[in-house]
């Protein structure tokens, strides 16, 4: 009797124990078969993030297959870093960012997709903010890009200009068709002595909308000047904030330790993965790897801080890829993509436009004249290969997402 009594003692204490051995007093562990600990903490945003410990790998691909993935050379990541466990869901992006510009499907628990690479990198500084961390990105004219006053009324000019543009159609039309149903019933005479009313009406309307859509088009020209001004955007590496993977980080974190086309070996197959397939599925649906990371494998493509550039040879110590550019890194593959697509060494760029600022629902509400059809689109030159008319352009970002980090 008296052996239990002292075992009845010591279970307060044993249970206390092993609850600490299970989420290490604060921070989640998870032992894998092969003996690795994995780290985790979930933020008090609730981002799950994993310890990603510093250390050597090969970087692209010995193929010649794709130039851009060569050569391949060492690179050494002296820092560690938390890396999300999760691609960021569309409830974390608009509980910070306050909308959701996900267009090809949308749910609380799959990623938030048609992210621009603005975008991301607004929602790092904003989620910062909210954590009492310190901002990551700053521009060159010190603005930080978590305080909108300049982007607001840019994005605010778009759409109010906008708005008085279709508004003076409406109105243009109700005024002409008024002055239609007004002539009904009446004489031949008195319709030709009011021809020449109706004739200026329709003048002034065409003329006032010309001019409507003029400034309609000047704000759409002021954003994009800020948008310009954004590519001078600064990573601060001592600020211990939210930010985007660099793509160094992004590929070591994927590979977990391997050196294979994927990080489940020299295949890979839709029971492990999302590609090939025809919608997104929601962040951890697929066993993550090694390291405790999920979809590191498709579902959705994600951001980079990276320029977009070639790999120059020779071992590399912390890098960020290229000084300049006009494109940004994207990694990992979509759900739409095929296997090759999804290997951890594939590398994608995005074009212009699709790095641009986020509007709202991240498009302007086009009218295609021609097809009479209301549909999304952008106006960007570089859309319609220069076309002039490149406002009925529907360009789209793609299913483009992404999960962030911090020292």
């Amino acid at each position: 009797m008296k052996n239990v009594s002292n075992v009845s003692k010591l279970m307060p204490l044993l249970l206390i124990v092993s609850f600490c051995t299970f989420i290490t007093c604060g921070k989640s562990a998870d032992k894998k078969s092969d003996g690795n600990e994995i780290t985790e903490i979930t933020t008090s945003t609730k981002i799950v993030m994993v310890w990603i410990k510093p250390g050597k790998f090969m970087m692209g691909s010995s193929s010649n297959e794709y130039k851009d993935e060569t050569p391949q050379h060492e690179v050494t990541l002296t820092k560690g870093f938390y890396m999300g466990k999760y691609e960021i869901t569309q409830r974390q992006f608009e509980s910070v960012m306050g909308n959701n510009p996900s267009i090809f499907f949308k749910g609380e628990n799959l990623p938030v997709n048609n992210v621009t690479w603005y975008a991301a990198v607004i929602y790092c500084n904003k989620l910062s903010m909210q954590e009492g961390l310190t901002p990551v990105y700053s521009l060159k004219n010190g603005i930080n890009p978590a305080n909108w006053k300049e982007y607001d009324k840019a994005k605010n000019d778009v759409k109010n200009a906008r708005k008085r543009y279709n508004d003076s159609k409406e109105d243009a039309m109700r005024r002409v068709a008024g002055m239609i149903i007004s002539l009904q019933g009446k004489s031949r005479l008195e319709q030709e002595r009011s021809a020449k009313k109706f004739e200026a009406a329709v003048k002034e309307a065409e003329e006032g909308n010309a001019k409507k859509q003029e400034a309609w088009f000047d704000a759409v020209d002021a954003l994009e000047r800020f948008e310009k001004a954004w590519d001078s955007v600064k990573m601060d590496s001592t600020a211990n904030g939210y930010r985007l993977p660099t793509e160094a980080e992004w590929e070591y974190a994927c590979r977990a330790g391997t050196t294979t086309l994927f990080n489940t070996g020299k295949r890979i197959t839709t029971g492990q993965a999302n590609y090939s397939s025809n919608k997104t599925t929601p962040v951890g649906s697929f066993a993550p790897n090694a390291w405790g990371l999920h979809d590191m494998h498709g579902n959705v493509e994600e951001w980079c801080w990276d320029w977009y550039g070639n790999y120059a040879g020779g071992a590399k110590t912390d890098p960020a890829g290229a000084v300049a550019g006009s494109n940004r890194v994207r990694r990992g593959g979509s759900y739409l993509d095929n296997a090759n697509e999804i290997r951890s060494a594939f590398r994608d760029t995005a074009t212009k436009w699709s790095s641009r600022l986020p509007e709202e629902e991240s498009f302007y509400d086009v009218y295609d004249e021609e097809n009479e059809t209301l549909f999304y689109g952008v106006y960007d030159e570089e859309c319609d290969e220069g076309n002039e008319t490149s406002v009925r352009t529907s360009c789209r970002i793609g299913p483009t997402g992404f999960r962030v980090v911090r020292q």
